[in-house]
């Protein structure tokens, strides 16, 4: 019998991964709290200019804040858009800090092993950790507002004690306003992401090796 060779998947790029895999929208609900220079603030309270922690390089200022408000109508023609909900301690005895809502393509950190000194992790989507490792509920939403926060490279942030992803240029690449001469020179950047951004299907394998972690470091 004549053997057919499988050709090997071509290698993508993460801005090419994240946009083909997954909605473009991206970002945590309104009343999220993420971790400022000032204590846990509400993701919608950010300003142009406020400093929220990162893991590993401190607190870098913020300098863009995308709102992404869907209405109801927009929820109920496009469903996969609605928001997941990660329960409170979902992801270890106290992280999430309270019941989280977010985007579904919202990039969650992931270590791949329980070792504390390892900084080798990944970047799932919250919908993608849905089926496996973590009680994620998507509920009924009427409207919803995604904020995301743009900062001077690809960077996790924490919110509500979960290291995430901020705003990764390829979401706003056709968003950012023009106005903004710091937004336009991000435009043009090709930004690396912090850590790889898995595609579904590995994201699933990865998901099933019993050393995935979703233990998330301490600043």
């Amino acid at each position: 019998m004549e053997q057919v060779s499988r050709r090997a998947r071509p290698r993508r790029s993460a801005a090419e991964t994240y946009q083909r895999e997954f909605a473009v929208l991206s970002g945590f609900c309104a009343r999220s709290l993420v971790m400022t220079e000032d204590g846990p603030q509400p993701l919608e309270w950010i300003a142009v200019g406020d400093k929220v922690l990162t893991r590993g390089a401190g607190f870098q200022p913020v300098l863009w804040v995308e709102h992404n408000k869907l209405s109801m109508s927009t929820l109920q023609h496009l469903p996969e858009l609605a928001p997941v909900r990660v329960e409170r301690g979902a992801f270890d005895d106290d992280l999430p800090n309270r019941d989280m809502m977010l985007s579904p393509s919202q990039l969650i950190y992931v270590e791949r092993t329980f070792d504390k000194d390892s900084d080798d992790g990944v970047l799932i989507a919250a919908d993608v950790l849905a089926p496996r490792l973590v009680p994620i509920e998507r509920p009924k939403a009427e409207r919803v507002n995604y904020v995301s926060l743009l900062l001077d490279g690809h960077h996790l942030i924490q919110v509500e004690g979960v290291w995430a992803g901020s705003l990764f240029i390829a979401d706003a690449a056709n968003n950012l306003p023009d106005s903004d001469p710091i937004c336009t020179q991000l435009r043009d950047r090709v930004m690396e992401p912090v850590a790889p951004i898995l595609p579904r299907e590995d994201s699933q394998v990865f998901l099933a090796n019993k050393n995935a972690s979703l233990l998330h470091k301490r600043a």
